[in-house]
């Protein structure tokens, strides 16, 4: 399990200077080298499944399987994710985050 920056005992990021998803795999590619996994699985839950879809994509001859629960384009709603949540309710809970 990886938490990627900003969540877990990391430093917290204002929602304006989030990573993009591509440094979050570059991130967990490292995690991969350093605990040297080169068969591995990965779950990737709500925002997670972005960061697992891409990382496969990426780096199919290490990814063995991709498991992927409630996975969404976009926190907030967008013209083609219209499901998504209220953009200032989104910004409120990172900013609750942040400080708990």
């Amino acid at each position: 399990m990886v938490d990627r920056r900003g969540v877990g005992l990391s430093d917290r990021f204002a929602p304006q200077d989030l990573p993009p998803v591509e440094v979050v795999v570059s991130d967990l590619t490292c995690v991969l080298d350093t605990v040297r996994s080169r068969d591995t699985v990965l779950l990737g839950c709500d925002e997670g499944g972005m960061t697992a879809v891409l990382a496969a994509a990426a780096h199919p001859d290490r990814i063995r399987q991709l498991v992927l629960f409630g996975p969404r384009p976009s926190m907030v709603a967008t013209p083609l994710h219209p499901w998504g949540g209220d953009r200032q309710e989104w910004e409120d809970w990172l900013a609750w985050a942040a400080d708990h």
